[in-house]
């Protein structure tokens, strides 16, 4: 995760900010289960948004 996302997060608001990103990982996990993801690989320049790309032998490639 970018810097810029962490900082634009906390700024926006300290409390809820930390808690979502407490729960990034776990939340990663379940969307890796649910939609059967492969290769997860954050995005380099979020600023106010958390993406990823990944593949999926299910449901193909993904952004």
């Amino acid at each position: 995760m970018t810097s810029t996302l962490r900082k634009n997060l906390l700024k926006l608001d300290e409390k809820k900010a930390t808690k979502w990103l407490e729960s990034l990982g776990s939340n990663i996990e379940a969307l890796k289960q649910q939609w059967a993801l492969e290769n997860i690989e954050p995005v380099n320049n979020m600023t106010w948004n958390y993406v990823a790309k990944a593949t999926s032998k299910t449901y193909g490639e993904s952004a």
